[in-house]
């Protein structure tokens, strides 16, 4: 069985730095090119495909005003009609469930593959990365600010922190269907002796990470943003992901299967136009230039 070229249940970092490697070799437009596709293990294929009213004439130096603060107005306004608070269309997630790979069987090979890496990363786990592990759980867009610096923020870029929540809101609902009817119990749940919970303790299913699509997703999008970053943003990416089996909240194939559905959420968003339009609406109000580490 393979993924994206290598051998699985073959966990390793090693594996994590070809995944990033080869991401970042591929164009940062080349999903809005073509459809792409990906061989999961199964050999499943993904095709990532308010009005005042009229006054008085005495009242026309305060509708003066009105009209002014209007005009000024006008581009905040017009990017603010272009974060909707509603979500980015995606195929509707019967779509999603149907060509997702099904997750490894309790006990099979890859099962146990995946129990024995998260037995060995925490049996080696520093306290310094068990204390990177619990700042990645806090996930948020600003996580990258580890890439672009401490000045990438909430407050220095409120319209970005407001994209990329709708981003979040726009995967929930596939990743969400995909882990409620795979319903892979959480390895620090279903191997209490041997797994630990390093990072704050989370209820609901382990397959696929949420952490791992978001992150990876958010690193495709920022990659849009900033290509000269995109290398780093992957890695970041991928760091975040591994965190969560660190942390006993996943498997390793569990993070691994989500960067494929991040990059399928990723190409079929880069085919709306609605995104695009937002994203490059983001990228002339905050983006132009890029953020960059002092």
């Amino acid at each position: 069985m393979t993924f994206h070229g290598w051998s699985i249940p073959s966990w390793s970092a090693v594996a994590m730095t070809r995944i990033i490697e080869d991401s970042a070799k591929t164009p940062g437009n080349q999903p809005r090119d073509k459809l792409k596709r990906f061989r999961f293990p199964s050999g499943t294929r993904l095709w990532l495909h308010r009005s005042y009213p009229q006054g008085p004439a005495s009242h026309c130096p305060m509708l003066i005003r009105i009209l002014l603060l209007c005009l000024l107005l006008v581009p905040a306004q017009s990017f603010a009609d272009n974060l909707q608070p509603q979500t980015w269309t995606l195929p509707d997630n019967a779509t999603f469930l149907q060509e997702y790979p099904l997750p490894p069987s309790a006990g099979d090979p890859w099962d146990r593959a995946d129990v024995a890496y998260s037995i060995a990363i925490q049996a080696v786990a520093t306290p310094e990365e068990i204390a990177r592990a619990n700042f990645r759980a806090l996930f948020n867009v600003f996580t990258f600010s580890e890439v672009l610096g401490p000045d990438f923020n909430q407050q220095r870029f409120p319209l970005t922190a407001a994209f990329f929540q709708r981003l979040k809101e726009t995967i929930n609902p596939p990743k969400n269907r995909l882990k409620d009817t795979f319903q892979r119990p959480r390895p620090y749940i279903i191997h209490p002796q041997r797994i630990k919970p390093l990072v704050l303790a989370e209820a609901g299913y382990s397959y696929p990470s949420g952490h791992a699509t978001w992150s990876w997703t958010f690193a495709l999008v920022l990659a849009e943003l900033d290509p000269g970053h995109r290398t780093a943003f992957l890695r970041e990416a991928a760091a975040i992901g591994m965190s969560r089996v660190l942390g006993g909240m996943h498997y390793v194939s569990d993070v691994t299967m989500s960067r494929g559905l991040a990059e399928w959420i990723f190409s079929e968003l880069m085919q709306t136009p609605r995104f695009q339009k937002d994203l490059e609406a983001l990228r002339a109000a905050e983006w132009t230039p890029p953020p960059s580490r002092p």
